[in-house]
């Protein structure tokens, strides 16, 4: 007889703990309509007049400032703006910076896993800790071996490796979008293509460089900021000092 109280309130404390999870994991299912997109990995939508940011769960994708940034953002723009979106938070808390995590899905198709099977994001590994996650880094392996997204960079700097360097100040962004304000392209007036992409080292030649007509340069940009959002980068030799 005297284990019955105890027992009660073992019951009342498991049926509050798994109501507690069964809720969290079942965070209320969000639909509305794209309004804009912030980067490849951070959208905003409209539900029910109500203006949404979301951050994608369990991917990142290289920063505006870098290399494939704008390419990864005019992706999930051009993903995101096709239907329905149905968004899945992942918890029922927010991010630091005030943003619902979630699942994405456009017409039932799962965003969130296309970024990364199409070369545009990689797989968060921080934070990606879901059973699918494993799926998702075969995906991403799949698509580095295709050469895919920005994956034609043999070497691509993870978004968060790149933060990093920024907020410690010890690293350099190189030939990143971020030098490119502070840095002159060697530019030469006339001709109908200004710059010349090289599609086997995705990076771009004006025609005042040497190897403006190199064999592998057969993409033509008509300016500094259509070559970068196409994912290339100038040429060390072509960058006046």
């Amino acid at each position: 007889m005297t284990l019955k109280p105890f027992k009660m309130i073992f019951l009342l404390i498991s049926l509050l703990f798994f109501q507690f999870t069964n809720n969290a994991a079942n965070a209320e299912t969000i639909t509305g309509t794209l309004d804009s997109v912030l980067d490849g990995d951070t959208i905003t939508i409209i539900s029910k007049g109500k203006k949404i940011e979301i951050r994608l769960f369990g991917i990142d994708t290289p920063e505006k400032i870098q290399p494939f940034g704008q390419v990864a953002r005019n992706f999930t723009g051009g993903k995101a703006a096709k239907g329905e979106i149905r968004v899945e938070p992942v918890t029922k808390t927010k991010d630091h910076d005030g943003r619902t995590v979630a699942m994405v899905f456009v017409n039932g198709i799962n965003l969130n896993e296309q970024i990364v099977s199409q070369g545009f994001g990689w797989v968060y590994r921080q934070y990606c800790k879901e059973s699918y996650c494993a799926d998702w880094l075969k995906l991403e392996a799949e698509a580095k071996a295709s050469h895919k997204g920005l994956w034609v960079d043999a070497n691509p700097t993870p978004p968060w490796e790149f933060r990093q360097k920024q907020q410690s100040g010890s690293g350099s962004t190189g030939l990143g979008l971020a030098a490119i304000p502070s840095a002159s392209v060697k530019i030469v007036a006339g001709g109908h293509a200004a710059y010349h992409g090289n599609t086997g080292k995705h990076v771009f030649h004006s025609a005042a460089c040497k190897d403006y007509n190199c064999p592998n340069c057969t993409v033509n940009f008509n300016s500094i900021s259509e070559a970068l959002d196409a994912g290339y980068r100038p040429h060390p030799e072509c960058l006046t000092k």
